[in-house]
């Protein structure tokens, strides 16, 4: 953007031939050019494809297409540089209400905002962040728009925290409004309310005086009468009670209750069992009741006569399907034992208790105990304790056994055991005791074995064995045997007559006597003569005091010698020669050992002092020969604080790691961070030649952090 000026002049001044500096003039030809309405101040819009992020060149931009824009890069921007921003789609701008990294948007209404296709959203820069500018302070509304609703099911009433002034609308998200229902909730309601309320009610109503009671004389139902609390009888403002024993049914007009006391006027119904006291002033029985042939009406005694000559009953009556009229005894037969009981499904979610007998055979009565019990609706029978004389058969994918110790007299436990067992079935199988991490013996079918999963530890005086042979103490005649690659340790051999050891370590000197060294034999510290002449071939490990004069052949290897300065000559495939005993020759790279080449590439990412920012490619370069990484870090000058700062480096255009380079917040270094890089597996090699970028994809969101360079520990291939 331009810097001060109200135009951007078509013809430019040329800086790089006229310094940016006022000591330096303007030409007249460029001074009195006419304005070019294009520019970062001038009046055609940039037209721009909206994206989550922009970079705008025009001081007014058109954006077009439906993406929200989060940031608008700085970068070709100057500080409190005006951005007009409208939208020929539906564009909306997405606030920041902390704005923390650079190109972050702070809206005035501290809220996303739907740009216009005609009014210009006004934007200034203020250090590397954009804020709306309204050009002068909101006013207050007076008035607003309100649109009809009646769908939402959860809506927020607004309020204030006064009656009158200029406030602000506030909400609580316990107070909502169901516009569908035209319902109101909240966790409390204090005054006086129309209407029907569903719901709980709870704390202190307004004492009222009258009720509304609605009729009901039909409902065949218990209702609880209704009472005062306390006992009090005096009235005042009380509370009501009830009480389950002592009910009203409409439908019979009958209140029920465990007794009653006092006068009783009216018929009273029930056994003389369940009624009790006396009426205090009945004389007679309101009806006479004749006994024996004589009224009664309880105002006097009356004398029952019995007949003396009475043998039977005057109406038999049948008694066990047998008639009786009390003039002899019947037996009267019990009831037939059953053999089948009809039984009703259930599956209700309830604890029930199965039957039992006490006997195997004969008449029983039916027992159960609680300690044995079935829910139908899960499955399940509960028991104290299970003992199965026979075999015991489990369906189903998981039985769990939770228990302290876990009791088996068998000693053979067959796993896997399927219908058609094989090495494809029983592979994966094995015993999985859990831990911080698994302990598994598994069987594995590709291999034909089973892995253990950790060490395994033999105790003092026991012995591992291979077909029964301890492998520690393996003695063995090696008669017409071959041996590839053996190591002997302090063997005693006999002087052989004639032939050759081959490939043979660990042989002491002394138990080696004249015969044919074979290509590929290998004494370790030997004492030997010196030769007359002759070339010692393929042997390693022959101090220096032990070579005489001779020919030191192609492919001997001498390990540690004293050697003396020698006067010409060239050594050839020796190895083992320490710096110390190479005079006036050179070494190349390719015969140093990986320590002894270490390097280091140092790339800055930052100056000093800028805050960094977020992107790809923040440096870009080429090796400048082949190279092989061992490690990686980074520093920076100032710390990263609010999040951590995180580094990604790519080789070709791909990343080199699985979990990317990260300084931890107040850290200076990425050695001490919690979270270590990880480099992919192949890609620590780089071709001479190759495309190293580097990427900035987090910065801390208080500090950003300043100063910020990158390692690259190896050597050269």
């Amino acid at each position: 953007m331009a810097r001060k000026a109200i135009y951007k002049h078509a013809t430019q001044v040329d800086t790089s031939t006229y310094a940016d500096d006022p000591a330096y003039p303007i030409g007249s030809g460029e001074w009195n050019e006419s304005p070019d309405p294009a520019g970062m101040l001038g009046f055609t819009a940039q037209t721009i494809a909206s994206a989550s992020s922009i970079t705008p060149t025009n001081s007014v931009i058109s954006l077009t297409g439906s993406t929200n824009v989060s940031t608008i890069a700085v970068a070709e921007t100057n500080e409190y540089d005006l951005l007009y921003v409208l939208t020929t789609g539906s564009v909306t701008l997405v606030n920041t209400s902390s704005p923390s990294s650079s190109g972050d948007i702070k809206l005035m209404a501290d809220a996303n905002k739907d740009l216009s296709t005609t009014v210009p959203t006004i934007l200034i820069r203020k250090g590397t962040y954009w804020y709306e500018y309204g050009g002068s302070a909101a006013t207050t509304p007076t008035d607003i728009t309100i649109a009809d609703e009646s769908s939402d099911t959860t809506c927020f009433p607004l309020f204030t925290t006064a009656a009158t002034g200029d406030l602000a609308p506030k909400s609580g998200s316990n107070l909502t409004f169901n516009s569908s229902s035209g319902i109101l909730t909240a966790t409390g309601f204090a005054g006086d309310i129309t209407g029907d309320v569903t719901g709980d009610a709870s704390g202190t109503a307004g004492i009222a005086t009258l009720v509304t009671i609605t009729d009901n004389e039909s409902t065949d139902e218990s209702n609880a009468l209704i009472f005062t609390a306390g006992g009090a009888q005096t009235g005042g403002n009380l509370g009501l009670e009830s009480d389950g024993t002592c009910t009203y049914n409409p439908s019979t007009g009958k209140i029920t209750a465990t007794g009653f006391v006092g006068a009783l006027t009216g018929n009273a119904s029930g056994s003389s069992a369940t009624c009790s006291g006396l009426a205090a002033t009945a004389t007679a029985l309101a009806t006479a009741r004749t006994i024996g042939g004589t009224s009664f009406d309880g105002t006097a005694n009356i004398a029952v006569g019995l007949s003396a000559t009475t043998t039977a009953l005057a109406t038999a009556r049948t008694i066990g399907g047998t008639s009786f009229d009390g003039t002899a005894n019947i037996a009267v037969a019990t009831a037939t034992e059953a053999t089948t009981v009809t039984c009703a499904d259930n599956a209700a979610n309830e604890t029930v208790y199965p039957t039992f007998v006490d006997g195997a055979t004969g008449a029983q009565d039916l027992e159960t105990d609680t300690g044995l019990n079935y829910n139908p609706s899960t499955g399940l029978l509960s028991a104290v304790g299970l003992t199965l004389s026979g075999d015991l058969t489990v369906n189903g994918t998981t039985t769990t056994l939770d228990t302290t110790n876990l009791l088996v007299e068998d000693k053979n436990i067959i796993i896997g055991s399927v219908d058609t067992p094989s090495d494809s079935t029983a592979d994966g199988g094995g015993i999985t005791l859990k831990g911080a991490t698994d302990k598994t013996i598994t069987w594995t079918n590709a291999t034909d074995d089973f892995d253990f999963s950790e060490n395994i530890d033999i105790a003092s005086g026991k012995v591992y064995k291979i077909n029964g042979t301890d492998v520690k103490n393996v003695t063995e005649t090696l008669t017409n045997k071959t041996l590839t690659a053996p190591t002997l340790t302090t063997p005693a051999l006999g002087t052989p007559a004639s032939g050759a050891l081959t490939n043979c370590t660990a042989l002491p000197a002394a138990q080696v006597a004249q015969g044919t060294m074979a290509s590929g034999m290998v004494l370790v510290a030997p004492v030997l003569g010196t030769p007359a002449s002759g070339a010692l071939t393929n042997c390693t490990a022959l101090p220096a005091a032990q070579v005489a004069q001779g020919t030191m052949a192609s492919g001997m290897v001498l390990v540690a010698p004293a050697l003396g300065t020698p006067a010409s000559g060239v050594l050839t495939n020796c190895t083992g020669l320490d710096s110390a005993g190479i005079v006036s020759g050179a070494i190349d790279a390719a015969h140093l050992s990986a320590g002894a080449k270490k390097e280091f590439i140092m790339i800055s990412l930052s100056d000093e002092e800028s805050d960094l920012e977020t992107g790809t490619n923040k440096a870009v370069f080429q090796m400048p020969y082949a190279f092989t990484i061992t490690d990686i870090r980074a520093t920076v000058g100032t710390a990263p604080t609010g999040s951590t700062l995180v580094v990604d480096i790519n080789k070709s255009g791909s990343s080199i790691l699985t979990t990317k380079l990260s300084i931890d917040v107040s850290e200076n270094t990425s050695t001490s961070a919690a979270t270590a890089h990880v480099i992919a597996s192949g890609d620590t090699t780089f071709a001479d030649g190759a495309i190293v970028a580097f990427d900035i994809d987090q910065i801390g969101s208080s500090t950003a952090g300043a100063g910020l360079k990158v390692a690259l520990i190896g050597y050269q291939t």
